[in-house]
């Protein structure tokens, strides 16, 4: 009931002055009831029409039948003149609901079923994106947001918005709105919102990929980090680098998100000074006494 109300404050600039009165009218197929309301979509009036055969049919007499009949308009004229809209209702309804009213429970949905770092990536996305809807349509609906409304929208973001650092939008950030933008869609039109994705029709940016190779000296840095925080993870790359120098070592190195974080050794037995095999990700290999040696104390790795 509430979703309703809040829809019919919104439409109040098509109450009073967006409808025609209903009438009682007479054609070759019988009495109807004919009135004109404003379709949210068009913004056109459009004609309606209830049917009054089986209403007839009711009453001995047609005098008895059209005093019902004035009362039914009495009672729908009243409901227009309040702003009552028929497209509000039914199983289109949700068409007609405030965009900023969908991004709200876009938000209360994700944030209860999405990992909490895509809960908040969605999160941000929908508060520029309602905060611009609001400046441009205020109070539109889901289903009137149109492709050249996105296309402008995208524009928005790749030429007049910033970075945090004040910088301009990197085509990586461009392409990161066009995929949380898509998914917001797909997701309105699980949820009967909308019946098109404007954004699976923006184009994406193709991306620039520079890589950046990390100075010895901080490679070091790595190197006593591990040591302390994972060292059966620098054993294993200490291992492919003995035998590809340029292999994992060069690219675990070289991510942003520091991927080291995500490994761990599962398994392995010691023997000796040395240990015999080392498991990983379910495999086994041999590691130098070498390399080993490098450790004074392996029970740093069993901790």
């Amino acid at each position: 009931m509430s979703n309703h109300y809040n829809r019919l404050a919104v439409s109040s600039e098509y109450s009073a002055v967006n409808f025609l009165p209903a009438t009682l009218k007479t054609n070759k197929s019988g009495w109807l009831i004919e009135y004109y309301v404003e379709n949210p979509q068009t913004q056109q009036l459009a004609r309606k029409k209830i049917r009054l055969e089986r209403l007839i049919r009711r009453y001995s007499t047609k005098t008895e039948a059209k005093r019902h009949i004035n009362n039914i308009i009495i009672a729908l004229n009243m409901k227009l003149s309040t702003g009552w809209n028929p497209y509000f209702e039914g199983e289109d309804s949700r068409m007609y609901t405030p965009i900023s009213e969908v991004c709200r429970k876009y938000i209360e949905e994700t944030e209860r079923t999405q990992r909490e770092a895509t809960a908040r990536s969605y999160k941000s996305f929908i508060k520029i994106f309602s905060e611009w809807m609001d400046k441009q349509r205020p109070g539109i609906y889901s289903s009137m947001i149109s492709h050249a409304m996105i296309v402008k929208f995208m524009d928005h973001v790749y030429f007049e918005r910033k970075s945090s650092n004040g910088d301009e939008i990197s085509t990586y950030t461009y392409n990161g709105y066009i995929k949380n933008g898509s998914a917001f869609f797909n997701w309105m039109i699980e949820k009967c919102y909308c019946k098109e994705n404007h954004f699976a029709k923006i184009k994406k940016k193709t991306e620039d990929k520079r890589r950046v190779l990390i100075t010895d000296n901080y490679r070091c840095i790595i190197e006593e980090y591990l040591k302390v925080n994972n060292p059966g993870f620098l054993l294993m790359l200490k291992r492919i680098k003995k035998e590809d120098p340029k292999a994992l070592f060069e690219y675990c190195c070289n991510r942003n998100t520091l991927l080291f974080h995500q490994f761990q050794i599962v398994d392995f037995s010691v023997s000796g000074n040395h240990t015999d095999n080392i498991g990983c990700f379910g495999q086994t290999t041999d590691i130098e006494s070498i390399i080993v040696a490098e450790y004074s104390d392996l029970s740093a790795l069993q901790s």
